[in-house]
C-alpha cells in the first residue's frame, strides 16, 4: 500500500506504509532520540551483472551519515536526547538499500578494470520505526535513487546516496510535525 501525503508548498510525501497507529500524535513530541542506524542489505551477488557490492566499511560509514542527517534535521525543530524514555520520540532506522554514485574500492575489487571515471545511478532506501518505549507508532519505509536526467554533477562515490539520506531526513522530520 502506497500512501501519499500532500503537505504544504505543494511538497508530495510518499512513503510504503508497514504498519501505523492512526491515532499516533507525532507532532506532540518535543524530544527525539535517534537510535544508530542499522543495515539490512541484500545479498550482494559475487558474480559479473550482479548486484555491485558494498564493504562493511562503507555500511558502517553511511549508516553513521545517516545518523548524522537525521540529527541534522530534527535538530532544527526538536530537541536531540541521548537516550530513548517517557514522552521521547525514538526513530529508528534500518537502511535497507545502498548504490554508490562510482566505483567503490569494493566495485574495483571485484572488477579491476573498471574505471574510477564510471557512473551509476545511486541512492539509498531505508525503514523508520517511530516508537516511544517501545510502542511502535509508525513504521514505513522510503528511498530517493537519481537518475542520469536529473542534472546533478555526479563527483563524489556516495553523492547520491548522500543526497538521499537529506532528502528522507528532511521528508520525516515533515511527517512527524504534520502528525
Amino acid at each position: 500500500m502506497n500512501i501519499i501525503k500532500t503537505m504544504s508548498c505543494a511538497v508530495i510525501l510518499s512513503f510504503s506504509v508497514i504498519s501505523g497507529a492512526a491515532a499516533s500524535d507525532l507532532a506532540s513530541y518535543e524530544r527525539v532520540f535517534i537510535a544508530p542506524v542499522s543495515i539490512d542489505l541484500p545479498e550482494r551477488s559475487n558474480r559479473q551483472g550482479g548486484e555491485r557490492p558494498v564493504s562493511r566499511r562503507d555500511q558502517e560509514r553511511k549508516a553513521a551519515d545517516l545518523r548524522e542527517k537525521l540529527s541534522d534535521a530534527f535538530d532544527d525543530d526538536f530537541t536531540i536526547v541521548a537516550e530513548p524514555g517517557d514522552g521521547v520520540l525514538t526513530i529508528e532506522t534500518v537502511i535497507t538499500e545502498l548504490k554508490s554514485t562510482r566505483p567503490t574500492p569494493a566495485d574495483l575489487t571485484r572488477e579491476p578494470g573498471l574505471s574510477f571515471e564510471s557512473l551509476f545511478v545511486g541512492g539509498a532506501a531505508a525503514t523508520f520505526t517511530l516508537s516511544e518505549n517501545g510502542a511502535v507508532l509508525d513504521e514505513f519505509s522510503d528511498d530517493d535513487f537519481g537518475n542520469f536526467n536529473d542534472g546533478n554533477i555526479r563527483v563524489g562515490i556516495w553523492q547520491d546516496a548522500d543526497r538521499s539520506f537529506s532528502l528522507m531526513s528532511r521528508r520525516l522530520v515533515r511527517y512527524v510535525k504534520k502528525n
